[in-house]
């Protein structure tokens, strides 16, 4: 219980100061990006360990399940975009010397969007295999 509610709590603690980081960021116009990203990044993985340790531990079969359908959903929008801006801006992307590196940040996308998709579909077979052994 006490393990429960400490991961709770430094949970919550770390999700308001990347809230209150971007909120900051976003009130003053800051330039700079990676405190941005490294906040997002940060309340995304506070979150996800928040509604882990508020669950309980029968649910965490459907929790785990549910965050692998939404992070590939989620995967899949941005890989679209990455391939979508990459294709239509090709060449000011290739002017500007970073065509190179928006392909690669394609593919990273592809990439985790099927992992994702793999560990969904992995997570629903398993669940739906349990259940036809326990009916024989």
């Amino acid at each position: 219980m006490f393990r429960r509610l400490k991961a709770s709590l430094w949970s919550l603690g770390i999700l308001m100061a990347c809230g209150g980081c971007v909120f900051i960021w976003l009130r003053y116009n800051l330039q700079n990006a990676k405190l941005l990203f490294y906040a997002t990044c940060a309340g995304v993985v506070a979150l996800v360990s928040f509604v882990y340790s508020m669950t309980s531990s029968s649910a965490h079969g459907f929790v785990t399940k549910s965050l692998f359908g939404i992070g590939a959903l989620v995967a899949t929008v941005c890989s679209g975009f990455f391939i979508h801006y990459s294709w239509t801006e090709r060449i000011r992307l290739q002017d500007m010397a970073i065509l190179p590196f928006l392909i690669l940040l394609s593919l990273l996308a592809t990439g985790a969007a099927l992992t994702a998709w793999v560990g969904f579909f992995c997570l629903s077979f398993a669940k739906s295999h349990k259940s036809d052994d326990a009916a024989s």
